[in-house]
């Protein structure tokens, strides 16, 4: 591809004051520059009648977005400068507004006669030859005349077609001899030209703000390191690789749900309809969140607790479940049973994995109450067991009761099955004080709480003591009786 512009074209715009600086930032448009570099006569255009000397030189530069429906045309001064055939020009003419990446250049050459003009040939095309005299000849609004020059330029590519051009010396070269009329009077000319363009096709590019997530997490996208000559119009997105466009807008974000591995595809549109699609990646894994609850809430030695697993999964399937039971004893179950043989506190974990792998744990301290036995004897001041005597458990320093039993004839009794604690433990029988032990520390297995009672009158002895008075003096009296003592 030749040279847009030699480094002398350069040097002469810089002194030139129109000379023409491309904004860097992006614009709402495209903005094209056409520099009329040089003109040459080829035929006698002037009136030789008139007794005009060499030419003087304007010309028409129009730009069309329409594919040449409707122009933006400007102008030269007129004439350029007076009676010279071939005229070092060197003139920017800039064009803003630019809204297609194709655009129809249009080049009208004229040569100034006394109020009268004649128009140039400066095309390719055979049949655009003139040779007469037009007057105020003024470009249209729409289309051009014969023997104009008119190329399509790509804004893209840096490319011109249209009308035959050749490069020389740096420059575009249009002619009218390019049209094989070499041996007839057409008025042909030639113009060296050249074309310089602000614009760059769009850049798509974003960033992801976690490439590599859990299911059911939000993933921030953002594109706005997108870059453009000229301003973006639209960006789309499509999250799932399923040619869908999910969402607009320059940052947006997405939850993906289900496990698995996405391309994510940006597409961004300049305000000429160009774009350009770029691809970035997301691994979603799923996310198992392992939970369990257990029955009985507060379980002892003697209960087969039930495990069940409540463990919940975003984007996947469970697969598996590992239990620790913490005395050892480890289950696959998804919803075990278990039971303790000794009263502790339990350090008990479930891990659930996913079908991708994906794992999670989670714990809980069980305490296991090992049940108590209470056991004891009552009996009275003489160490005499008492039978038949009520013995009461409370919970501690209440009057609720948690059990009730009575002594046997040995004047033992017995409490099972309790578990481990702080009690209040109460004896009593009719004709007896009563006997309550408060604060009784209860541990786990076998626990001895004897109690020993006194008779109410506070005589002491064994119960039946005076029925044995009692018949000791009728015996006594019997036997006076019998023996005739006084």
């Amino acid at each position: 591809m030749k040279k847009r512009i030699l480094i002398l074209g350069i040097f002469i715009g810089l002194i030139c004051s129109n000379f023409f600086i491309f904004n860097a930032s992006a614009d709402s448009a495209a903005t094209i520059s056409i520099t009329i570099y040089r003109i040459q006569k080829i035929d006698e255009i002037e009136n030789a009648w008139l007794l005009q000397g060499e030419a003087d030189w304007f010309y028409h530069v129009g730009v069309s977005n329409d594919g040449g429906n409707t122009f933006i045309w400007q102008h030269s001064d007129e004439p350029i400068q007076a009676d010279t055939d071939d005229l070092i020009v060197n003139e920017i003419h800039i064009f803003t507004d630019i809204t297609s990446t194709t655009v129809t250049i249009a080049i009208m050459l004229c040569e100034d006669d006394y109020g009268a003009s004649d128009i140039a040939d400066v095309s390719s095309d055979s049949s655009d030859g003139f040779d007469g005299v037009e007057d105020s000849i003024q470009p249209p609004n729409t289309g051009y005349y014969g023997g104009t020059y008119i190329g399509s330029y790509n804004l893209k590519t840096n490319t011109l077609s249209g009308h035959t051009t050749y490069v020389e010396e740096g420059y575009y070269k249009t002619s009218g001899d390019y049209d094989g009329s070499t041996d007839t009077d057409e008025n042909d000319a030639s113009v060296w030209f050249d074309i310089l363009d602000n614009y760059d096709s769009p850049s798509a590019y974003f960033s992801i703000s976690d490439s590599e997530i859990n299911a059911g997490e939000k993933v921030n996208f953002d594109a706005s390191g997108s870059t453009a000559s000229v301003d973006i119009d639209k960006y789309q997105w499509d999250f799932e690789s399923d040619g869908i466009w999910d969402a607009e807008g320059e940052t947006t974000n997405y939850i993906y749900n289900d496990a698995g591995s996405y391309s994510v595809q940006l597409r961004v549109t300049d305000v000429l309809g160009e774009t350009d699609t770029t691809i970035g990646y997301v691994t979603v894994t799923s996310n198992p969140i392992a939970a369990f609850v257990y029955s009985p809430s507060n379980p002892t030695t003697l209960d087969i607790i039930q495990f069940t697993d409540t463990s919940t999964i975003t984007g996947g399937t469970l697969a598996s479940w590992a239990w620790n039971f913490g005395d050892e004893i480890t289950s696959t179950d998804r919803n075990p049973t278990h039971q303790y043989s000794q009263g502790d506190t339990y350090y008990v974990t479930l891990t659930v994995t996913a079908d991708d792998n994906q794992k999670d744990t989670t714990y809980e301290y069980i305490t296991i109450i090992e049940l108590s036995d209470i056991t004891g004897t009552v009996k009275d001041a003489s160490d005499n067991p008492i039978s038949g005597a009520t013995i009461k458990l409370y919970e501690a320093g209440t009057s609720t009761i948690i059990a009730t039993t009575t002594t046997n004839s040995n004047g033992e009794y017995s409490i099972s099955e309790m578990p481990s604690d702080t009690y209040d433990i109460e004896s009593f029988k009719s004709g007896y004080d009563n006997n309550k032990k408060t604060n009784k520390i209860i541990y786990a297995g076998e626990n001895t709480v004897d109690f020993v009672l006194s008779d109410s009158d506070g005589r002491g002895g064994t119960p039946g003591f005076e029925l044995i008075l009692v018949v000791c003096a009728i015996a006594f009296v019997l036997l006076i009786r019998r023996y005739g003592l006084n």
